[in-house]
C-alpha cells in the first residue's frame, strides 16, 4: 500500500523527523494535537490499465499537509516533505500542486501538496 511506503519515507527523513518527531498521521490529526504536524491522505485510486487489462502499476494523488504556528516553519516543512517524497527509491513522486492556508480559529498555518505517485501493489 502506498501509504505505508509514504509513512515509512516521511519518517525516515533525518529533517521531518527532527521537526516532528512521530507527529505524522493517516487522513487527520488526533485530538489535542502538537503542532507542527503532518498529515497525508489517497486522494484518487490511480489504477494504470492496458488494453490487456490490469498493468500491476498504480499512479495513485496523494495529498500531504503540514501544520505549523508560524509560516516560516511551514514552508521549510514543505521543503523538507518535497525533499524526502523526491528521494523516495520504493515509488516515484512528483509534485503537481502545492497550496498555502491558514485556519483562524486554530491560529495554525498550512500548507497542502498534491504527489502523483508512480508504483506496484
Amino acid at each position: 500500500m502506498i501509504e505505508t511506503l509514504i509513512y515509512t519515507v516521511l519518517t525516515a527523513d533525518a529533517d521531518i523527523k527532527a521537526r516532528v518527531n512521530t507527529r505524522i498521521y493517516p487522513v487527520r490529526i488526533p485530538q489535542n494535537p502538537v503542532y507542527p504536524a503532518i498529515t497525508y491522505y489517497r486522494a484518487s485510486a490511480g489504477v494504470v490499465n492496458t488494453l490487456a487489462g490490469y498493468s500491476g502499476k498504480k499512479n495513485p494523488t496523494i495529498i500531504i499537509n503540514a501544520f505549523a504556528r508560524t509560516y516560516a516553519e511551514v514552508k521549510d516543512m514543505a521543503k523538507e516533505l518535497l525533499t524526502a517524497m523526491d528521494g523516495a527509491r520504493t515509488f516515484r513522486a512528483v509534485l503537481t500542486w502545492e497550496d498555502d492556508d491558514y485556519n483562524d480559529d486554530l491560529n495554525l498555518y498550512a500548507i497542502s501538496q498534491e504527489y502523483s505517485c508512480w508504483g506496484t501493489e
